[in-house]
């Protein structure tokens, strides 16, 4: 399969600072990443908001940092809706790979957030929803449990389940921060 334009969805709560330094220039691949920051702070320090691509290919590199633990469903759905599938859709990504570390999972011990695998569903689905082709790739994580749950959340949509009652969700004052921030940077 040959993809001139490709989508790379990096929702680890690590940074994928090696994936954004192979594409940083380069227009054909979009790179996403929604990870833990803590302004700095959580390894790696790297992926603020401000890092958007060089070269031509400034705002192919999308950062979403969160700047605290805890952050959750309600502001994962909030930066998809605001942030990824607005500059996906723009994009128009014939293929769409993402990088599916399930740290960012309700009960991993390292990443310390609170995605529940219902919304990894509805990410997966809102992705699914605007992308031809998508290839979920994991990643890992540090809770067996929250990896599994996760892991089976996006594969049944994968298969064509629709998330199961997604509830709407009001961002925390932290994550409207964060969108914010990156909303101003360009795309």
């Amino acid at each position: 399969m040959s993809a001139k334009k490709i989508l790379i969805l990096d929702w680890d709560v690590h940074h994928g600072n090696g994936t954004q330094e192979i594409f940083d220039a380069d227009r054909s691949v979009l790179y996403i990443s929604i990870h833990r920051f803590d302004r700095g702070k959580f390894y790696p320090p790297t992926g603020a908001a401000d890092k958007v691509g060089v070269k031509g290919a400034k705002g192919y590199s999308v950062n979403i940092p969160w700047n605290r633990a805890g952050v959750g469903d309600c502001d994962y759905l909030s930066a998809f809706k605001h942030i990824v599938i607005p500059i996906a859709r723009q994009f128009s990504p014939e293929l769409t790979i993402v990088s599916a570390g399930f740290d960012a999972a309700r009960g991993d011990p390292l990443g310390l957030c609170d995605v529940t695998p219902r919304y990894y569903a509805e990410m997966t689905s809102m992705l699914a929803s605007i992308c031809g082709k998508l290839l979920v790739i994991l990643e890992g994580g540090y809770n067996l449990r929250s990896i599994s749950a996760s892991a089976k959340a996006v594969v049944e949509v994968l298969l064509g389940g629709d998330p199961a009652g997604v509830r709407k969700l009001e961002p925390s004052i932290s994550g409207l921060e964060t969108i914010r921030e990156v909303l101003r940077h360009p795309k």
